[in-house]
């Protein structure tokens, strides 16, 4: 949601102090504590205790604007983004478009120079456990995308449900994926947990 937040001093301390959390359209929230990690969900900050203590009446303003995976009602939590690894791996959970489900889906990049392959593995889960490896997620369903290790133009679109990519690795080569919900041509006991 685009809005902006009103953090106003209400109590001044030595190192400390605390801040009302007022955003135009979201109303009050939770008041802040200097020092100490914020979220309310909408907004994510952390105020830190400066040389000069804060007095009653201190304001910050932050203008917050919506990005277009938010207004496109896509809600994705990430649950491992690991860049050190030679194979990076990037793993995320969506809410659906109600907001309430849990979808499991995941990157992961292999390669082998000496065969000339630079691939992307996508995958979907029925869970995550943090200390499995990408592949031993519960109920994992990998498939391979051909890529490249050159510079590569891509599409991505998402929402709450799904991700679909698509890749130009060559002239003119393009690879495409996609993982999340499906909309199953079944019964719901057909498809318990409808991902691709």
């Amino acid at each position: 949601m685009t809005e902006t937040w009103t953090l106003t001093c209400t109590a001044a301390a030595a190192n400390g102090g605390t801040f009302s959390v007022v955003g135009a359209a979201s109303d009050n929230k939770a008041d802040a504590t200097v020092g100490a990690a914020y979220d309310n969900g909408l907004l994510k900050f952390t105020i830190g205790d400066g040389a000069t203590d804060f007095v009653v009446g201190d304001v910050f303003t932050v203008p917050v604007t919506q990005g277009a995976a938010a207004a496109a009602n896509a809600q994705w939590e990430v649950l491992r983004y690991d860049t050190v690894s030679t194979n990076r791996e990037l793993i995320l959970k969506g809410s659906g478009l109600s907001r309430t489900e849990e979808i499991f889906v995941g990157f992961r990049t292999y390669h082998d120079a000496s065969a000339d392959y630079y691939n992307l593995l996508a995958g979907v889960f029925t869970g995550y456990v943090a200390g499995n490896s990408f592949d031993t997620q519960p109920g994992a369903c990998l498939s391979g995308v051909p890529a490249h290790n050159q510079r590569i133009d891509y599409w991505l679109t998402l929402n709450g449900q799904r991700i679909a990519l698509a890749m130009k690795v060559g002239t003119p080569v393009y690879e495409s994926c996609y993982v999340g919900k499906m909309l199953p041509y079944g019964r719901p006991s057909q498809y318990p947990y409808p991902v691709v």
